[in-house]
């Protein structure tokens, strides 16, 4: 038998060999031995660590900087506690009520499922996007909240607490001209002189303002006349103002008419310049903290920045008629994503979620002091819905008796690469004076359309055109008025056309607009302009033709019809000095 013998240091190498073979892998927890905290208070052993072994944080109040996406907001104390998160891990979550949220401006009333629970936490999770960040060492909430999720203010929004009705104050404006003809074939002198007065006076939040005019002739006529005398003031929580006495009415809806009465009517001076107009709602979103860029025509006209989710801008300048918006979200890794909101408008249209209102009692007032006068109430609005639609509608009525009566309803549409457009409809209740007799009540209705569209690869605009039918028995409330009058002539329209087209050419641009009425009695009214402007070296210059074509109801001999026509053509140049 043979033996082999073994050296010292190869019998240390397989025992070394053996201890590793016999050694099997085991996974262990991170565990915090409270008995190794030096405190002498008894039952230290039961204290639970756990939450510090799974890198959390102790629950308990805290006094914290409340954050909105990077905006401070607050800072008070905030009771938090350990949630676990989607990856299983464990982080301090505040407890917030509905209330608290709605203070720091979010809108819990578009989220009906946020409800506070027993402990007055409500669970954050429930508004899309919303996350919740707890800086430990540095005390420092931060909340991320999506935009559209947010009441954010206006460009140049001031509140109203911050209003000032201004000092007491007398103002006048007032402007004088005069001229001398002298007529040398019959040797003949003849001045006249015209003035315009405007004064007001500011008193608190009152206004008094008043517009009159003075003529005089050679032939020692003296006339004054008062365009208009009324007081105002506004009034804050309706975003409007109160006018007692003669003004006019808005031409939104009906025909404008002169009054003397009192009136509530929206105004836009009271909103942010950023509010005044018609321009859309952008929407988007933004899968991290990105910049938001609006382009149009070439020209950047926003831009501003987004937490993450989705947002809506709301607060464009109006621009004019038309001009797609061309709209760059710029991400945080560097990408971006583009998208085109088309955009055009015609005077109806309205801000998303604006209101235009008026609300008129009062009696007609003319010039004409043969026009017959009667009390009448009118009641129009106009409202912004989503999506670029405008609802409108009104009623005029006289109040002393039935003689008119009157009820439109429309819509505007943004149509965007089509361009914009607005449709309306007006039934009227009328009863008309032929002589001494009045009519029975008379049903008529006017369709009205109106378009606007910019081309902008050829430069054309079409600013407005406009088109409305009237039935024979429809008539406008001026219409009635007129047979009521001592001079009891008048036209009864059936069809009007507006049409104002400008096109750029390669020096300067060519403009066409032309007006064309008819009525029942077969007799018309047209206007046609033709315009070309250019600049050169800062110098202006034009040419214009204008044609005119009048309706004349006088009949010669024949019985037959008359009309006039005038035409001019005018040159115009500018040279700064």
């Amino acid at each position: 038998m043979q033996f082999s013998r073994v050296e010292p240091r190869s019998q240390l190498a397989l025992s070394f060999l053996f201890i590793c073979c016999s050694i099997k892998p085991a996974l262990a927890h991170d565990h915090f031995n409270p008995l190794s905290l030096e405190n002498d208070e008894p039952g230290v052993e039961n204290v639970d660590l756990s939450v510090f072994e799974k890198g959390g944080q102790a629950e308990g109040t805290y006094n914290v900087d409340i954050y909105i996406n990077n905006t401070s907001v607050e800072t008070k104390n905030i009771a938090f506690k350990n949630k676990k998160s989607a990856n299983n891990k464990l982080s301090l979550q505040p407890c917030l009520s509905v209330e608290q949220l709605k203070q720091w401006g979010v809108k819990t009333e578009n989220f009906p499922e946020l409800k506070n629970d027993p402990n007055g936490c409500t669970d954050l999770s429930l508004l899309a996007g919303a996350v919740a960040k707890f800086n430990v060492i540095g005390n420092r909430l931060d909340l991320a909240i999506p935009q559209i999720a947010l009441i954010a203010d206006p460009r140049e929004f001031v509140p109203t607490s911050e209003w000032d009705e201004g000092i007491n104050a007398f103002l006048l404006n007032y402007s004088f001209t005069g001229s001398q003809d002298h007529d040398i074939d019959e040797n003949r002198t003849e001045n006249s002189e015209y003035a315009n007065l405007r004064p007001g006076i500011n008193i608190g939040a009152w206004r008094f303002r008043n517009y009159s005019t003075w003529n005089h002739d050679s032939d020692g006529q003296n006339s004054w006349d008062s365009a208009y005398t009324y007081v105002s003031r506004d009034i804050e929580f309706l975003k409007g103002q109160l006018i007692a006495g003669e003004n006019n009415t808005p031409a939104d809806v009906f025909d404008s008419i002169s009054f003397k009465g009192v009136q509530i009517s929206s105004d836009d001076d009271m909103l942010p310049d950023s509010m005044k107009g018609f321009a859309p709602v952008i929407r988007g979103v933004a899968k991290s903290s990105a910049q938001v860029t609006v382009e149009q025509n070439g020209y950047t006209i926003y831009k501003t920045n987004v937490p993450a989710g989705p947002f809506a801008i709301n607060d464009l300048y109006p621009t004019g008629g038309s001009g797609d918006l061309y709209v760059t979200i710029k991400e945080s890794d560097g990408s971006e994503q583009h998208f085109i909101v088309p955009y055009a408008s015609v005077p109806v249209l309205q801000r998303e979620g604006h209101l235009k209102y008026d609300l008129t009692v009062g009696r007609t007032r003319s010039s004409d002091t043969h026009s017959a006068q009667q009390n009448f109430a009118e009641l129009t609005a106009l409202y912004g819905l989503a999506g670029g639609i405008t609802a409108y509608g009104g009623i005029e009525s006289t109040l002393s008796n039935d003689v008119y009566h009157a009820a439109l309803i429309g819509t505007g549409l943004n149509l965007g690469d089509l361009g914009a457009l607005s449709l309306d409809v007006t039934n009227s209740w009328s009863k008309i004076k032929a002589g001494d007799v009045v009519s029975d009540t008379l049903t008529g209705q006017s369709w009205r359309i109106r378009y606007s569209k910019d081309i902008q690869s050829t430069g054309t605009n079409f600013t407005v055109a406009g088109y409305r039918y009237s039935t024979k028995d429809y008539y406008a409330l001026e219409d009635v008025l007129d047979t009521y009058s001592d001079n009891s002539h008048y036209d009864h329209v059936r069809n009007r056309t507006d049409l104002s087209l400008s096109q750029d050419i390669i020096y300067g641009s060519i403009s066409l607009t032309l007006y064309n009425e008819d009525y029942w009695n077969d007799t018309h009214t047209t206007s046609l302009g033709i315009g070309y402007n250019n600049t050169w070296h800062n110098v202006s210059y034009g040419i214009n033709y204008s044609y005119t074509l009048n309706a004349d109801n006088s009949q010669d001999e024949d019985d037959d019809t008359e009309d006039s026509n005038d035409q001019q053509i005018s040159i115009n140049i500018s040279i700064p000095l």
